[in-house]
């Protein structure tokens, strides 16, 4: 199953808070390349349709960005404009399997920061050979080459 990225953004800063953690957007940025990678790999097929771009400062989803842009380097909020947490929603809209494959991998991710997970992608060949094309897209080929 293929969901919205912003589903999955939202899930992330959700299960970042269950674990007393908080991310900002280039993080969450950073977490969405490994879940889309991980996605790719185990499911064959990508946990979201829309694309991830290299900028320089790491892999970007345009949607999340525009979404979350507005918290700049602080953290996400975890509870929204009507004070319900951010996220909880997205629970009903993802199934449990592959809510699990999320957790494992946030939980990884959120023992880095962002200029330590910055510095693990900006070495990869997706990334890389991105930068040097025209479009900027990681392509998903690419993904499953090298995290295979």
């Amino acid at each position: 199953m293929t969901y919205d990225v912003l589903d999955i953004a939202e899930y992330v800063v959700y299960f970042a808070n269950t674990k007393e953690c908080r991310i900002n957007v280039l993080q969450l940025m950073k977490i969405l390349y490994f879940i889309q990678a991980q996605f790719l790999v185990s499911k064959k097929q990508r946990a979201f349709s829309e694309d991830i771009i290299a900028w320089n400062c790491g892999p970007m989803e345009e949607l999340v960005w525009r979404k979350y842009r507005i918290y700049g380097n602080a953290f996400i909020p975890v509870i929204d404009e009507n004070g319900y947490p951010i996220g909880k929603e997205s629970t009903k809209k993802i199934l449990k399997s592959d809510m699990e494959m999320i957790d494992g991998i946030v939980e990884l991710m959120l023992n880095f920061n962002n200029t330590s997970l910055f510095h693990i992608i900006d070495r990869q060949p997706p990334f890389v050979k991105a930068l040097k094309h025209p479009s900027h897209k990681i392509s998903d080929k690419d993904m499953m080459e090298f995290f295979k």
